[in-house]
């Protein structure tokens, strides 16, 4: 009697607390100040009802919605908790408030490590569920594998096969393919788990990725393009990236509209333009018409990693001819005296050094004399550029352009002065 009615009493209690944090963030965050995380993670999630632990995992599932809660959910143990509930199988939709969970408290760096041991649950619910939660599973499963100590770790609990499995199914969208991508390009920081990424079935990982590149869906191709860049550690990967063809598909990605498609290309030509054979490859697939324009372009990361291809691309000395004729010489000449980013600057002005073969005596006036060409060059094309614009509103916005650029110069030449 004494247990039934303590069980009853759990019920009701876990039914209200579930109900209350379901209310919004204002009482998520009251109820983790009264003490709730601790009650739920000592005492409502041990009880052997099932209807209890499916509201102790409702309880967590809430509170991970909230930056302010997850330390405290750390801290208290909730991560270990959801693991442990994880090995219920009843009530059928358990797993799946845990998996929401997952999702929730794995934004939290913190917690990463500690959910790592759900990743065989999540996989076999993902193997069972129907489309919609298939993208939760593996949504859980790569926040999981942004840790660089799980990687290794999910990898071989079976996250790898499963991702290829997605990314290669004719019977899943590009959102499932997306997801699965980014497990494969988590999981490649981790330069143990290469040789079996690169080696999945009889050595056709390279195969398939390069051929994934192909795609042309602006959320998956990112992770295609960090998922080589991360693998192309060794000169031989690299070659054998370039073999299959993945050139052909970084020059569509190049000339996409997309920002994050475009620096995924040019940080993975910057992976791979760090071994001198392939960077005479990458001028002769004619990427500097298209490089050269982004070194100017308004993302900041589309500039400085258009840069830093420039400057390896140049090292290459039968390079030098096309560089100087695409006009990337000036923009060399230009970041190696003004860039805002001591290795960039550096980069750049042995580059540019090198590729005009410059003794270091004449080396800055002649940095001097370019960046002021160049900057006169791009008030003069803003100024074009103004002059073209139609409508008023277009010309408000282009010369709140040039007048922050301008300015901008000028607070950056009356920096290099001060240092001089």
């Amino acid at each position: 009697m004494a247990r039934s009615s303590m069980t009853r009493s759990q019920k009701r209690a876990s039914a209200a607390l579930a109900k209350i944090s379901d209310m919004g963030e204002e009482q998520c965050l009251e109820m983790a100040e009264q003490g709730v995380i601790a009650v739920t993670v000592g005492n409502l999630s041990e009880s052997k009802n099932a209807v209890v632990r499916l509201n102790s995992a409702k309880i967590l599932k809430n509170l991970s919605k909230y930056a302010t809660n997850r330390p405290q959910l750390i801290e208290e143990g909730a991560a270990r908790t959801m693991v442990e509930l994880f090995r219920h199988k009843k009530p059928r939709a358990l797993h799946l408030e845990l998996v929401h969970g997952v999702n929730e408290l794995g934004q939290g760096k913190e917690a990463r490590p500690q959910l790592v041991e759900a990743v065989p649950y999540i996989i076999k619910f993902v193997q069972t569920a129907d489309l919609v939660r298939q993208m939760l599973g593996l949504s859980a499963i790569g926040r999981i594998a942004e840790h660089e100590e799980c990687q290794f770790k999910i990898m071989k609990m079976g996250a790898m096969h499963l991702a290829f499995q997605y990314v290669q199914s004719e019977f899943h969208t590009y959102k499932h393919k997306s997801l699965a991508m980014k497990i494969l390009a988590e999981i490649s920081t981790s330069i143990a788990c290469h040789k079996y990424i690169l080696g999945y079935e009889d050595k056709q990982g390279t195969h398939i990725i390069s051929r994934l590149c192909r795609i042309k869906d602006e959320e998956m191709v990112p992770f295609c393009a960090k998922t080589v860049e991360r693998l192309v550690v060794e000169e031989k990967n690299a070659k054998a990236f370039v073999e299959k063809g993945v050139l052909k598909e970084f020059l569509w990605m190049l000339a996409h509209s997309t920002p994050t498609v475009v620096l995924g290309a040019l940080d993975a030509l910057g992976a791979l333009a760090r071994f001198p054979p392939l960077q005479r490859v990458i001028v002769e697939w004619k990427f500097l018409p298209l490089v050269c324009p982004l070194t100017s372009n308004p993302h900041e990361a589309l500039r400085i990693s258009a840069v830093k291809l420039l400057a390896l691309l140049a090292q290459h000395p039968q390079n030098k001819a096309r560089i100087i004729y695409n006009g990337a010489h000036e923009v060399l000449l230009y970041h190696g005296e003004h860039s805002s980013y001591p290795d960039v600057k550096e980069l750049a002005r042995l580059a540019a050094a090198d590729l005009l073969n410059l003794p270091e005596a004449r080396l800055n006036k002649t940095l001097q004399r370019a960046a002021y060409r160049f900057k006169d060059n791009a008030r003069n094309a803003l100024d074009d550029l103004e002059e073209r614009m139609s409508n008023s509103s277009q010309k408000d916005r282009g010369k709140e352009l040039v007048a922050k650029i301008l300015k901008q110069q000028g607070q950056e030449e009356e920096s290099s002065d001060d240092e001089k």
